[in-house]
Order: C-alpha cells, then sequence, then structure tokens
C-alpha cells in the first residue's frame, strides 16, 4: 500500500493456497503444533501461514490510515476436505479434531459440511460485530457491490446475482430465500429446508 490517502480506491484480492493441496508450508509454522503428525501439522500450519499474512495486510491498513475505510471479506470455496481420495490421513489424523463442527459432508459433498463456509465481513466503524442468519453467496458480491458504487450490471449479466449489500453491512438478518448448490447432485436450499 503506497498511499496514505483515504480518499484513493484501493482493491486488493488474494487468493490464499492454503488450505490445499498440495501441503507445502515452511518448517516455521508447523513448528507450533507438535502435537499434530503428518499432513494434520501441515494443514495447521497453512492456517498459521494465512492467519498471519492477513494479520498483515490488516496491520498495514492501520499504519497506513486506511483501516477503518475498508472493507474486508475473507471466505472459502468449499468446506473442508475429508477423505477425498488421497492418502493423507485427513481421517485417521484428525485426533478428535472436527472440522465440520456440528455439520457433515465436506468438500464436494452437497451436504452443509461442504457448501457452508467461512464468510467474515470486516469494516470497523461501519459493521457491528454480530453473527448473521442471512444466506448470502459469494455470486452476491457483485450485486451487491454494483448497486453500492451505483453501478448498472448489464441487462442479462450477472442473473443469478442478488443484493444483499444490507446483509453485508449487518443491516439486516435477511438474505437469499433460495439458493441452488451443486456438488455432484443438484439441491434447492429454502428457508430451513434442503
Amino acid at each position: 500500500i503506497e498511499t496514505t490517502d483515504p480518499t484513493k480506491p484501493l482493491f486488493l484480492y488474494i487468493p490464499f493456497n492454503g488450505v490445499h493441496a498440495p501441503y507445502q508450508v515452511p518448517e516455521a509454522y508447523t513448528k507450533g503444533y507438535p502435537q499434530l503428525k503428518g499432513n494434520r501439522q501441515k494443514l495447521a500450519g497453512m492456517l498459521s501461514a494465512v492467519d498471519e499474512a492477513i494479520g498483515k495486510i490488516v496491520s498495514t491498513l492501520d499504519k497506513a490510515g486506511l483501516r477503518e475505510n475498508t472493507l474486508i471479506i475473507f471466505s472459502s470455496d468449499n468446506g473442508p476436505v475429508l477423505n477425498d481420495g488421497y492418502i493423507d490421513g485427513s481421517i485417521t489424523e484428525l485426533n478428535g479434531h472436527t472440522p465440520l463442527g456440528p455439520l457433515r459432508g465436506g468438500k464436494s459433498s452437497i451436504f452443509e459440511g461442504g457448501n457452508r463456509v467461512p464468510f467474515i465481513v470486516s469494516w470497523p466503524g461501519t459493521i457491528q460485530h454480530q453473527v448473521s442468519p442471512a444466506l448470502v453467496s459469494q455470486i452476491d458480491l457483485l450485486a451487491s457491490f454494483a448497486s453500492y458504487f451505483k453501478f448498472k450490471i448489464p441487462n442479462g449479466e450477472a442473473i443469478d446475482s442478488e443484493n444483499h449489500m444490507s446483509a453485508l453491512l449487518g443491516k439486516t438478518k435477511q438474505g437469499r430465500t433460495t439458493y441452488i448448490e451443486h456438488a455432484g447432485t443438484l439441491a434447492i436450499v429454502s428457508g430451513d429446508w434442503k
């Protein structure tokens, strides 16, 4: 970040490799997890590396005086990978850890564990800390930002994207009413039903 002028727009997109195969992480990140072995230790180290990188971004924004004027979104493309065909100890090395929490499934599964992913939105001074039940998809970012920045999406484009900027900003707990999922099987989510 080369500017300290908070009036200049800034866009930064970072698609982290971690946590994803191939499991490559410097040893400095895995040392903090001696209780884990093999790939579980590498995955924990990759999480630490991602966490550190995000911390550096936030710290840099703070130092530049841009944090209060910056919206940060962190998300994932799928749920955790368990038993996906790799011989990587994904099940045997869990050692009591439940990466899915109370959900079932995982990556490439139509169950909630495969499709419900972290979606953290942060904008100090604009968004209050809260957990929202609003159903929002990453495809909704396009229509939401277009609306917020008063950009007209051409007719026939981004037809699946819905404007849920109010939900992203924590002003409403309402999001999508329906959502179509695909992971080898099609499913429609509507309210509390799939």
